[in-house]
């Protein structure tokens, strides 16, 4: 069989391996080796036909002189993105808290009934002595 690399629609290599598998190692990785690489095949007796080409496979190359970045989350702002040239290292992890309120949310309306509740009860008590004369 015969294998082919490529990098962006550009040949990067062939390797005509002992097996039905090839391994192509990328020693040496530059921003030039950056991009979606394929792979396509054919057997040494159909020199013509080609299979089609493997899922694509994204090579991402940091560049190393751009200092991290930094990144958090805040709701009431947006994220914005630098220079989309080039790529620098990822930052570190921001952590992202969500906060169930529900248990304190059932306790404020807990209270909240309790005291509409004697609300009613003082407003009846009130009612019910209005009516009996009392002032």
């Amino acid at each position: 069989m015969r294998f082919a690399l490529y990098n962006n629609g550009r040949l990067v290599k062939t390797q005509d391996p002992s097996g039905n598998e090839a391994v192509f190692p990328i020693t040496s990785v530059g921003l030039d080796d950056r991009g979606m690489y394929t792979c396509w095949y054919r057997t040494k007796s159909e020199l013509t036909e080609w299979s089609k080409h493997s899922d694509p496979v994204e090579l991402v190359v940091a560049e190393p002189s751009l200092p991290k970045p930094s990144a958090s989350v805040n709701p009431s702002q947006g994220v914005s993105v630098r220079e989309p040239v080039a790529v620098s290292h990822p930052s570190d992890l921001a952590l992202l808290a969500v906060r169930d309120y529900t248990q304190g949310n059932v306790v404020r309306l807990a209270l909240s009934a309790g005291v509409l509740l004697a609300l009613a009860l003082i407003l009846a008590e009130a009612a019910h002595g209005w009516r009996r004369g009392r002032p």
